[in-house]
């Protein structure tokens, strides 16, 4: 997927341009899933645990791009149509969504 910023730049659908965002709503819910994995309360073999996990992940977060060049924000809403959000300030960093170390 690429979408055709405002200010005429392309934004690509993966790597610094994409992040996965999870509202506060479903934050306390996915860590309980995170928490029921990592302790292996069920009878369930550390793969479907993982999965448990990560289907829980992609049904807590949404998908969210950001421009490079003008750093306007582009997020899924939860009828999967891109939504977009400009900052007020021509100074936004265009780089929230690189890697940090864990």
């Amino acid at each position: 997927m690429k979408i055709n910023c405002h200010c005429g730049a392309t934004v690509f659908d993966h790597g610094a341009y994409k992040a996965h965002v999870i509202p506060d709503l479903n934050w306390d819910a996915l860590l309980d899933c995170i928490d029921r994995a990592v302790e292996g309360g069920s009878s369930a073999s550390a793969e479907a645990r993982c999965m448990a996990v990560r289907k829980a992940i992609g049904i807590a977060s949404r998908p969210a791009w950001q421009c490079r060049s003008c750093g306007r924000l582009y997020f899924q809403d939860e009828g999967s149509k891109v939504r977009t959000w400009s900052p007020d300030d021509p100074g936004v960093a265009v780089r929230l969504f690189d890697e940090h170390e864990m």
